[in-house]
């Protein structure tokens, strides 16, 4: 009783307070199936390459990539293989689409246009 009550004051093994050795744990049994079973749902799990893809197409759908870019960025993990490379692309489309957006719209309403006389 008295090694019990020390080894929880010191925060040590009972065993240690002892001097013996601790006996060994027995070792863990790995289902290999059940392994893979894991690492097949965590590949279905991984949206990096769909959300890659879909900011790449941000760029073609000018300016409305405005509003889909901070969906995907949302949707994004940093479980997904290639999370990092979609906030870059993100980012890049919604500059590119606010770039394209202000010209269109400067188009439309006739900004820095001249008129020579």
């Amino acid at each position: 009783d008295n090694l019990t009550l020390l080894s929880q004051l010191y925060q040590v093994d009972i065993y240690e307070l002892n001097g013996q050795n601790k006996p060994a744990d027995p070792p863990i049994q790995i289902n290999k199936e059940s392994e893979k079973e894991n690492n097949y749902k965590n590949k279905d799990k991984d949206e990096g390459l769909v959300l890659l893809i879909f900011s790449c197409i941000l760029f073609l759908i000018a300016p409305f990539g405005v509003f889909i870019a901070p969906i995907i960025i949302w949707r994004n993990k940093k479980t997904n293989l290639y999370y990092k490379l979609v906030y870059i692309v993100c980012i890049g489309a919604i500059l590119y689409n606010l770039y394209t957006g202000y010209g269109n719209l400067s188009d439309y309403l006739d900004w820095g246009a001249t008129e020579y006389h």
